[in-house]
């Protein structure tokens, strides 16, 4: 197929753990330029270890970054290493100095805004997983607007984006595959994530083809569950899936529907999010709500956080579930 703009943003996705280290493969003039390079390369490598689609590539890949990142400093010392013999020369004049700090100081509070755990005290929805027999992944989520495209809508912006997990830990069986069938969590089954009533269903739309998005109909196929006083959104569902009938209670756990393309959708995913207030109005719950922070089992989470799915045992969070997920 033809690369659209979209395909291109993946790809570049893809080369910028690549590009982030190519100030740790040239020679410096002075050991004041090369710490400075190496100080700067080092943040900008950890946000770019958070706010990455590893998904993309295969979350095992985050394995081979983690080790460049031990590496590339490594090299770069070694390429450098005429800069270390004496006398030393580091050229710390205020105006060489200056702009080397105002670039660190920057990268260090980007490092820092998208590294860090999300915040989870306060009020709350404490949920199940939506997903329980799916190895998957956060695609959006967190505090951050490069981590979570959903922020600058008000009532999304505790939404999480969740894509399953198949072979090498990718999403799909291809980089931008056009068979919907190709993407591992299309057809998996949703769960109720929540114990309450079916507020909303919306059944009747179809899946998208990979590339065509209706922007009319934003969450396609859906559910909102009014649970606790909140009302809980479940987008993007596959036709022909929804097994629960508006007024009907569910348990959390309950086989509801089953994940499609359906809507406002680039490619197949499960968006979830939460708004305070049992409402049945669409409008409200997608853009004007009052936004509910969701705990999945217990956890806040963000972009590239991994679930791992129960293998006669508890689930794991985090990254400590890379090389069970890829084999690697």
């Amino acid at each position: 197929m033809d690369l659209s703009i979209a395909d291109l943003r993946i790809l570049l996705v893809a080369a910028v753990p690549l590009l982030v280290l190519t100030p740790l493969l040239v020679r410096y003039q002075s050991l004041a330029q090369w710490i400075g390079a190496v100080a700067l390369t080092v943040l900008l490598m950890i946000g770019t270890r958070a706010v990455m689609r590893w998904d993309v590539v295969g979350v095992g890949a985050r394995s081979w970054f983690d080790m460049a990142f031990v590496a590339a400093p490594i090299f770069s010392s070694y390429i450098n290493r005429a800069l270390f013999r004496p006398p030393l020369d580091l050229h710390l004049s205020p105006f060489r100095l200056a702009p080397s700090l105002v670039f660190i100081a920057v990268a260090g509070g980007y490092a820092w805004g998208v590294a860090r755990p999300p915040p989870c005290e306060g009020r709350g929805l404490s949920i199940t997983d939506p997903l329980p027999s799916s190895d998957w992944f956060v695609g959006q989520g967190g505090e951050h607007r490069l981590l979570n495209g959903h922020r600058v809508v008000r009532a999304q912006r505790y939404a999480y984006d969740i894509v399953a997990l198949g072979p090498g830990g990718r999403r799909a069986r291809g980089l931008i595959p056009s068979d919907l069938e190709a993407y591992e969590i299309h057809g998996d089954p949703v769960h109720a994530p929540c114990g309450g009533r079916v507020a909303v269903v919306e059944a009747g739309r179809p899946d998208q083809p990979i590339g065509e998005m209706d922007r009319e109909h934003p969450a396609g196929n859906h559910l909102i569950l009014h649970c606790g006083g909140r009302s809980l959104l479940l987008a993007h569902l596959q036709p022909g899936s929804i097994g629960v009938e508006a007024g009907q209670r569910v348990e959390p756990g309950e086989p509801v529907a089953r994940v499609g393309n359906s809507g406002n959708s680039s490619e197949p995913h499960l968006h979830i999010h939460a708004v305070e207030g049992e409402w049945l109005d669409l409008e409200r719950v997608l853009f004007s709500g009052e936004p509910v922070r969701l705990r999945i089992q217990g956890r806040c989470l963000k972009r590239g956080d991994l679930r791992r799915a129960p293998r006669g045992g508890d689930a794991d969070f985090g990254w400590s579930s890379d090389r069970r997920l890829t084999g690697c």
